[in-house]
């Protein structure tokens, strides 16, 4: 989780695989379009699209598309940092990785450097916010 926080802070997303027996996929930021690149390298690198044994190292808690895919590679384990009240599918606001209505469920271990990834996360939306008011100054800031 050190590696997927302080990669975080160098880049917008890092989407790396490494291996020590297992698979473990690191991210910074969980987005589906990323997801699902991420998940096609390891399928790739695991020879099989079941990826049974892997865990994916989040900043955030993944939203519903996320999760639902999470369930469908048969990830065994997510790990993540801080919860996401508005959009989270593994505790916040739905389960979807643990419903026993569907044909698999991860392990979730949720709040790992929730601090840390929060205030990364903030300090990346933040630049993304005054960005944005760069490119467009005529557009009244929401923070003002």
């Amino acid at each position: 989780m050190r590696s997927v926080t302080s990669s975080a802070r160098e880049a917008l997303v890092l989407t790396n695989i490494t291996t020590s027996g297992s698979c473990s996929i690191v991210s910074s930021h969980l987005y589906i379009d990323v997801t699902g690149k991420i998940l096609t390298q390891a399928a790739s690198f695991m020879e099989n699209w079941h990826l049974n044994g892997c865990t994916m190292y989040v900043t955030l808690e993944p939203c519903p598309m996320c999760a639902g895919a999470l369930v469908l590679s048969r990830m065994y384990r997510v790990v993540y940092g801080c919860d996401d009240p508005k959009t989270g599918a593994c505790k916040s606001l739905y389960n979807i990785v643990q419903d026993e209505r569907l044909n698999h469920r991860l392990e979730v271990t949720s709040g790992v450097l929730a601090e840390e990834c929060s205030k990364l996360l903030q300090g990346f939306f933040k630049g993304r916010r005054q960005e944005n008011m760069r490119q467009k100054p005529n557009r009244i800031s929401p923070l003002d």
